[in-house]
């Protein structure tokens, strides 16, 4: 029996082809409502959130989702435990995956040491480094449901 935390995923957009993709992901690891099947809609710019996560999952988490949903753009991250920290990944097609330690918001952490070499770093890379263009990239992106080709949602 492995250790556990706490968890959560917020998808920040997914294309309508994607949507049942991504809630079998999220069913797969528990972050699912009980009816999110019947209604093909995912929520966008919502956390899903599960009080039982696998420490060490939210990488497993994010490799699932890109691997079944290559479009959509989603943070996940897993809160520290016991005496290590917790992890967190963002994705955006195209920016590809960042993946840093977290604090209990899924904010990325950095040690003393990592902020004084990146100090020395090209604006670029340092910003790079920090996850700043991936949430850039998720800022700009609307907050609104999506739901499956073959579904409505109503209001």
């Amino acid at each position: 029996m492995g250790d556990w935390t706490s968890g959560a995923l917020t998808i920040h957009a997914c294309p309508p082809h994607r949507v049942r993709s991504v809630l079998d992901v999220l069913k797969e690891y528990d972050l699912t409502e009980p009816d999110a099947d019947a209604r093909a809609v995912v929520k966008v710019g919502e956390p899903y959130r599960a009080d039982t996560f696998p420490c060490g999952h939210a990488i497993k988490l994010a490799n699932d989702l890109i691997q079944n949903a290559p479009e959509a753009a989603f943070t996940t991250y897993e809160e520290p435990a016991y005496d290590w920290l917790g992890i967190t990944c963002l994705y955006v097609p195209g920016l590809g995956q960042f993946t840093a330690y977290c604090d209990g918001d899924g904010n990325p952490v950095f040690t003393q040491t990592e902020i004084l070499q990146l100090a020395a770093e090209p604006d670029e890379v340092r910003l790079e480094k920090l996850g700043v263009p991936w949430l850039t990239a998720i800022s700009a992106m609307p907050q609104t449901a999506v739901a499956a080709p073959d579904c409505q949602t109503t209001g």
